[in-house]
């Protein structure tokens, strides 16, 4: 009996200990024996193909990056559900998407609904896998082959190997998703995109201090004459994923690694180089597959039609008959790439309002852009794609992410807090083809002529034939002016606001009027092809933060009166300035950006123009102001920006009321409420959201469907 418990307890900790080795490292081996390996996509000349029951099918990518935020939550809580995942996947193929793409290890849940949406289907929705390099370590070390880069990055690999076979466990960490990975995808995963978008910094970095590495020979993948150090690394990156994944389950995928244009393979004129963030390159043609690669691997580019700037500017790009620098760019890839498919696995326009870099080709701007013109400017970005000979392309993004920061409004906000809060103003956050609104289920107001929404709501100021009402939400601080006999073309209307106890104009010299409360903004409405806000220009945060390089003098030796009269256009900082060269310079770019636009902004509207600000009907202006536009840095608290020339930057401050008034000059004559108190009280960590499908959604799936009946 002694010895049957002894057998028993043997047999239990053999089994345990097998089983924690299986689920929870990466030991390649493996408990399923199969005899043929497995090739579920392939690449063959500029071409990839999938594996059908009926055999090879060429594969045009049409495809979708999807993140992995949803308001109220960063991307790293992944916090997206079950039902949503399912809900997604259905309207994207809906779309005609074909090929998703991830960024990250995500949490179990979206494993699980993908193996559920695709089991049983005809056509699945393919995935394409990325795994980054931690942000950390790629920043805190700049050498790849350090340990914490090096070794981190090839566990991670291995790791997403394992969870698309559905055999892995993973503990709840800060870097990806957690979870009992138990479900076998990979008969949907094509391929792997090995990395991010490169730092040019690191690249060099890792160059110099690793120079004495100068090749690599793997059973896979193998560097030629000339390769980099940071060449090397991927090569040997690449290697240890694909052995990995046939010794343990007999299998091989598409491997490919990330690049984009700061880091592209392609020699740029000096001035370009120098000054357009293309300090280095990276080229994947000095990474060779073996015999032993029987799926293959692409070329794969993050490209944008508005950055870097050497697509506004460098002389090759210009030369095309068609005004069209994005697609010559992309003729240029896919040439040095003779051998290979190239995939833009990053492509996209946002409908922000704020506008972060512009295309001065075409105008496909990144941001300022409304629904229509983003599904047109996609649809043109796809057709380059085709027509310069790459196999296929994937939108920059598939939902709006409240969580998400662009560099000239990073500044501006509480970056601790931005997914609470929906930022017009910042470009990253509205590149989705899936806009999330505020509100549970409808949004509080639009600028529509439609009053309805406003029937319980008392004025805050009025006086003599003429009111100001005030509500907002999680995106706009909304605004219905009702004058009687308002005349539009006659006349002009003033709203001046009172947000900072630090600073505000009492005597308001450009617009010629004065207060009673320290001002620091002003609504002007000129009918309905003039509007503007103003900021008093002690508030103005673009010149503060910008105005050195825009007018090359530092705006903190000279500072503004606090209280000064003078009040500026509200502009959006875009462009340093560029040295083109010793004869050329081009002035820094700047957007006004405190231009309003009249339109109608209801979604259901025929006439819908996702950009509107203001809407004149009958005796009544309905208008929508963006936080960011107000300097609200973190509106879900009610902080806003504080006195920048006291903290020499931006440092938040807590209010809990502004003040405002209504003012109309007819005939030379200023009637006025006087000013009131608005109360402000924010919603924390809860904000209220519903999802909407953009105009674009119908565009896209328009090209993508002409795109795959080419292929049927």
């Amino acid at each position: 009996m002694r010895k049957f418990l002894i057998l028993c307890a043997c047999l239990v900790i053999g089994y345990m200990g097998i089983h924690y080795i299986y689920y929870n490292t990466t030991i390649p081996f493996s408990l399923q024996a199969e005899d043929t390996l497995r090739v579920q996509a392939r690449a063959d000349g500029k071409n990839l193909y999938v594996q059908k029951d009926s055999g090879w099918e060429k594969l045009t990518i049409c495809g979708m990056n999807l993140g992995s935020a949803i308001p109220g939550h960063f991307a790293s809580d992944f916090a997206i559900d079950y039902d949503t995942y399912m809900n997604w996947f259905d309207l994207m193929q809906e779309m005609n998407v074909n090929v998703l793409r991830v960024y990250t290890i995500q949490s179990d849940t979206f494993y699980h609904a993908f193996y559920d949406y695709n089991e049983g289907r005809k056509n699945p929705l393919y995935l394409m896998h990325s795994v980054p390099v931690d942000d950390y370590s790629l920043r805190s070390h700049l050498d790849a082959f350090s340990p914490e880069v090096h070794d981190t990055f090839i566990s991670d690999c291995k790791k997403l190997v394992d969870i698309i076979h559905g055999q892995k466990r993973i503990r709840f960490n800060s870097n990806y998703g957690s979870g009992t990975y138990k479900w076998d995808i990979s008969p949907y995963v094509i391929g792997y995109i090995l990395g991010s978008e490169w730092d040019p910094d690191f690249i060099i970095y890792t160059n110099e201090k690793q120079d004495h590495i100068t090749s690599y020979r793997g059973t896979y993948f193998s560097t030629t004459n000339g390769a980099t150090p940071f060449e090397c690394f991927l090569a040997e990156v690449g290697d240890e994923v694909m052995e990995y994944e046939e010794s343990k389950y007999n299998a091989q995928r598409l491997v490919a690694f990330s690049n984009w244009s700061e880091t592209d393979p392609l020699r740029h004129q000096t001035w370009a180089a120098s000054a357009m963030n293309n300090h280095t390159r990276l080229d994947i043609e000095h990474i060779l597959l073996e015999d032993t690669v029987k799926s293959g691997t692409f070329a794969s580019y993050h490209v944008y039609p508005y950055y870097p700037p050497f697509l506004n500017y460098e002389t090759r790009f210009l030369k095309n008959g068609e005004e069209n620098s994005y697609r010559t760019y992309l003729k240029a890839l896919n040439c040095h790439h003779r051998g290979k498919p190239v995939v833009i696995a990053e492509y996209g326009l946002p409908t922000s309002r704020g506008i972060a870099q512009t295309d001065q080709i075409r105008g496909l701007d990144q941001g300022n852009l409304t629904e229509e013109a983003q599904g047109k400017g996609l649809r043109m970005l796809f057709e380059d794609i085709m027509e310069s000979g790459c196999a296929g392309g994937m939108v920059f993004t598939w939902q709006d992410e409240w969580s998400n920061r662009t560099w000239n409004t990073l500044a501006t906000v509480d970056t601790t807090r931005v997914p609470y809060w929906s930022d017009v103003q910042t470009a990253d956050q509205m590149f989705g083809i899936l806009a999330f609104e505020p509100g549970k289920t409808t949004t509080l107001s639009y600028p529509d002529g439609d009053l309805s929404e406003w029937k319980d709501t008392d004025p805050i100021a009025k006086a003599r034939g003429m009111s100001l009402s005030m509500m907002y939400d999680e995106r706009y601080l909304y605004l219905r002016v009702h004058k009687e006999n308002l005349e539009p073309a006659e006349d002009t209307l003033y709203i001046p606001l009172d947000t900072t106890p630090k600073s505000g104009a009492y005597k308001d010299t450009t617009n010629h009027l004065s207060y009673d409360k320290g001002v620091d903004f002003v609504i002007l409405i000129e009918g309905k092809n003039k509007a503007d806000l103003l900021v008093q220009e002690y508030y103005n945060t673009t010149e503060t933060l910008y105005g050195k390089n825009i007018h090359q003098t530092d705006p903190y030796l000279d500072p503004p009166a606090p209280d000064s009269g003078e009040f500026d256009d509200a502009r959006q900082f875009l462009q340093y300035r560029i040295q083109l060269s010793s004869q050329e310079t081009l002035p820094a770019e700047v957007f006004p950006s405190g231009k309003l636009i009249h339109g109608n902004g209801n979604p259901d509207s025929e006439d819908y123009n996702s950009l509107a600000d203001y809407y004149i009907h009958g005796d009544d202006i309905e208008l929508r102001i963006p936080w960011g536009l107000l300097n609200f840095s973190d509106p879900s608290a009610m902080k806003i920006h504080g006195d920048y020339y006291e903290h020499y930057g931006v440092e938040n401050l807590s209010i809990d009321h502004l003040n405002v008034a209504l003012c109309v000059r007819s005939e030379g004559t200023v009637r006025k409420t006087g000013f009131h108190r608005f109360a402000l009280e924010g919603w924390g960590e809860t904000p209220t959201w519903h999802q909407r499908l953009k105009k674009s959604y119908t565009w896209l799936q328009d090209i993508y469907g002409r795109c795959l009946e080419k292929e049927d």
